[in-house]
């Protein structure tokens, strides 16, 4: 499906940090959304980050309007899985979500 170039460079954490923060804070934007009110993360056991993200991927183009409470509650699951298979600390993540936070307010009180 994918084919990664032998001489093709790995993106730096400045720059995927971000992204992946700013997939967390649209997922949990959806949560609020869909009114959850308790995040229950659940244990993924895959440990094969390109299926994680396969799964996540198809588990996200399902979602419809009507915001299934269960399909978010596992994307957000694999998204914090996956995190911690790329090693982003919750106080990296944490960082990020503060700084697109900020920015969005400052963009929004214009």
């Amino acid at each position: 499906m994918f084919q990664i170039l032998k001489n093709e460079k790995q993106s730096s954490p400045d720059i995927t940090i971000p992204e992946f923060a700013d997939c967390l804070m649209i997922t949990l934007c959806f949560c609020d959304l869909a009114n959850i009110d308790e995040i229950k993360i659940q244990d993924i056991e895959e440990k094969d980050m390109v299926k994680l993200f396969i799964e996540t991927y198809k588990i996200a183009s399902s979602v419809t309007m009507n915001l299934e409470k269960e399909k978010l509650l596992k994307i957000l699951s694999y998204l914090i899985a996956l995190s911690k298979l790329l090693n982003y600390s919750d106080a990296e993540l944490n960082n990020y979500c503060l700084k697109k936070m900020d920015k969005t307010l400052k963009i929004i009180r214009k």
